[in-house]
């Protein structure tokens, strides 16, 4: 319930995510629910499980790309890949669900969280009890069928607002949208910026988004000028100060 009111004070802020990419926004999000009040765990957890929400949401869209352009190569393989994303969700599920597997898993995270603190000396604290805090926070979650789709329906609306941003920014510099491409373009520019070493993608994103532009018909300086209103919008450069009631 706490969880639950947090994000709605959240809701109603004028808040935007920061201009560093999602690790940082993820980073923020975590600081932000920690200031009103959500022990470490909690916050963990419910960053983990929309993380995963909008990841297989973000598969799901690969998929529909890929079936959009019209190349069964490309819509096979990304089936499977998504496949293979489901497959590791529900294995880890299962395996929370078994007290044997329960334990390897707690071993195994307890090992990576190590290995982060080693680096970034965060998460503080033992890492066997934050690892096990989590866990138990894990398995005591209940979620109804409606509660999961909801989840799912929200982050693929998310992706696709994200996209839509880009269609809209093609309309304005006044050319024509590649829509066969459209989906493909976008999701190379995000799969781009998920692996990129600069904070929120910056040049990465801009450069491959501009290239698949390119090979899908579009002139370069078009393409160029429609990457850039998209990234000057989707990186919401004019951030604005949470407030938050006492």
């Amino acid at each position: 319930q706490h969880v639950v009111a947090l994000v709605r004070r959240l809701s109603v802020q004028r808040d935007a995510v920061p201009v560093a990419g999602s690790g940082m926004a993820t980073g923020y999000a975590y600081r932000q629910f920690r200031r009103g009040g959500v022990e470490p765990t909690a916050a963990t957890v419910v960053l983990t499980l929309a993380g995963v929400a909008s990841t297989m949401a973000f598969a799901a869209i690969i998929v529909l790309a890929a079936a959009a352009s019209g190349n069964p190569a490309a819509a096979a393989g990304s089936v499977v890949g998504a496949a293979i994303g489901a497959s590791v969700v529900a294995s880890v599920l299962i395996l929370l669900r078994s007290t044997n597997g329960r334990v390897h898993l707690e071993r195994a995270s307890t090992w990576l969280v190590r290995q982060v603190q080693k680096c970034l000396r965060r998460p503080k604290g033992d890492a066997g009890q934050l690892v096990a805090r989590a866990f138990e926070r894990v398995s005591g979650l209940h979620l109804n069928p409606v509660t999961v789709a909801s989840s799912f329906f929200w982050a693929f609306v998310n992706w696709i607002a994200d996209a839509a941003c880009l269609v809209f920014a093609i309309k304005a510099v006044g050319i024509g949208v590649p829509w066969h491409r459209i989906l493909l373009v976008w999701s190379a520019g995000i799969g781009a910026g998920s692996f990129s070493p600069t904070p929120g993608g910056i040049g990465v994103v801009d450069v491959t988004m501009t290239a698949a532009l390119v090979a899908a018909g579009v002139r370069p300086p078009d393409a160029a000028a429609s990457v850039l209103l998209y990234r000057i919008i989707n990186s919401k450069i004019i951030l604005t100060t949470v407030t938050w009631p006492r």
